[in-house]
């Protein structure tokens, strides 16, 4: 696999798209589209890598993408292609796979799902993007999914408390309170 000629413009097209529209202030999801070929093992899918002609391209892509998600779509605040959040497309995926194989009754219950409120240098990990997500995950809960809707969804936050015993950065920073047992943010359950 060689990129094309071009491959490299596409990041700073992106990065120029955003920039654009966010100074509009429209919120409007950006992405591109890539060949299967930037990857080096595409089965089985656990095994999938990129191809090492792509990653200088693909990873800060991938980043850039990540970035567009967390304006909206993961803190279950913005949506695409019919749906609101991330969370559902998700759920919905793992709802239609049961149905194929005769289990439609079989029902989803969210382990773990949370927001790092601090990290380093991550700049999706906030307190107020902690708050977002968690709380709209409150309200949320209780609509289901579209393809379950009026289904409330069990769901678990994670975690009650920040773990200080954890190596510094995001891992140890999804809590709700501090282990002074003090809040990290409020939330209305």
């Amino acid at each position: 696999m060689v990129p094309s000629q071009n491959a490299s413009s596409i990041l700073p097209a992106m990065q120029n798209l955003r920039t654009a529209l966010i100074a509009a202030n429209l919120n409007i999801p950006i992405s591109t589209a890539v060949f299967q070929n930037v990857l080096a093992s595409p089965f089985p899918p656990s095994a999938g890598t990129w191809h090492p002609d792509a990653v200088s391209i693909m990873v800060p892509l991938a980043r850039l993408c990540i970035d567009e998600y967390l304006r909206g779509y993961c803190k279950l605040t913005d949506g695409a292609l019919g749906y609101t959040n991330l969370l559902d497309a998700s759920l919905d995926a793992l709802y239609w796979a049961l149905e194929k194989v005769g289990a439609p009754n079989v029902e989803i219950v969210v382990a773990e799902t949370g927001w790092p409120s601090a990290g380093e240098g991550h700049d999706p990990a906030t307190i107020d993007n902690a708050r977002t997500y968690n709380s709209n995950l409150i309200k949320h809960g209780q609509f289901g999914t579209p393809k379950r809707l009026g289904k409330g969804l069990e769901a678990y936050i994670f975690a009650l408390f920040n773990e200080d015993l954890k190596p510094r950065g995001s891992e140890s920073h999804w809590g709700l309170f501090y282990p002074d047992m003090s809040e990290v943010y409020h939330v209305d359950f």
